[in-house]
């Protein structure tokens, strides 16, 4: 979401809104500020004099990347880099001038196109569908994406083609601020299960999350903390009965523009991860 399944789900979905699938912008890495490129390494946390330092280099969990951004905070190529720290794969974005991603290519090590995204958008100029296309171009799926009437996401079903099977789909409900609340989930034998989150009074940042099965019970809660940049401290993960399963906190250390450059991740108060940014601004 590894140590903690959930937990992590709950930082690739709540870094932003949790129905938000563009992943396009500076929000997504917690970044603020004119951001030209970000490299993100992944070590292990290892204690050394007392200190707790980067260790050797973790290639298990998240993938090592270097990722740019136009002015406008969008990205526009990033690369990933595999076990033996060489480049792995790359996605260059193409957008138009409403500064819409209109289009999406992703290679491998070699250069060779692996597959193309296409975004259509409507009037309003919500990306309603992403066309996936192997390199030799047959339709691999393709995402229908729903809006309510303020354009917020509130559902996406994804088809497999040619056969135009739908093998996954999720709605989510919103409330009147537009916090995404609950999120239900199917896939290509039904039903898999619903997703609560409960927010602390107008705060935009998720304070809990209550995760049910198919059968709709509960089987986890996950109850969040933040530091004074509203970035994530600590995550409790509790079973149906609250018995604490797992506690994960995080240490920051920051640059002079307020974004993070280093964070220690501890799994019950025992070092894990240690992430290392370099940011170059414009």
């Amino acid at each position: 979401m590894k140590v903690a399944i959930l937990v992590l789900t709950v930082l690739l979905l709540f870094s932003c809104t949790g129905q938000d699938l563009l992943e396009k912008d500076l929000g997504y890495y917690e970044l603020k500020g004119k951001v030209n490129h970000l490299t993100i390494l992944h070590y292990y946390a290892v204690e050394k004099d007392g200190k707790i330092v980067k260790g050797e280099s973790n290639k298990e969990g998240e993938i090592d990347q270097t990722v740019s951004f136009n002015k406008k905070g969008y990205i526009t190529q990033a690369y990933f880099y595999g076990k033996t720290d060489s480049l792995d794969a790359k996605l260059v974005r193409n957008y138009n001038d409403k500064q819409l991603c209109i289009g999406e290519t992703r290679y491998d090590a070699l250069g060779k196109i692996l597959m193309d995204w296409i975004w259509l958008y409507d009037e309003n100029s919500n990306n309603t569908e992403r066309i996936q296309i192997f390199e030799d171009s047959s339709l691999f799926s393709s995402w229908f994406l729903y809006y309510d009437e303020d354009n917020e996401l509130i559902a996406r079903m994804a088809y497999r083609s040619p056969e135009s099977v739908l093998f996954d789909s999720l709605y989510w409900v919103l409330d009147e601020r537009g916090r995404q609340i609950e999120e239900k989930s199917y896939g290509y034998y039904g039903y898999y299960g619903i997703t609560k989150i409960e927010y602390n009074g107008n705060s935009d940042l998720p304070a809990k999350i209550y995760i049910y099965d198919s059968m709709d019970y509960l089987t986890n809660i996950l109850e969040m903390q933040y530091n004074d940049h509203d970035l994530m401290s600590t995550v409790h993960q509790y079973n149906a009965d609250t018995l604490l399963i797992t506690a994960v906190a995080f240490d920051y250390k920051y640059d002079d523009k307020g974004n993070w450059i280093t964070r220690i991740q501890y799994f019950d108060d025992e070092p894990g991860n240690y992430e290392e940014r370099k940011i170059i601004y414009y």
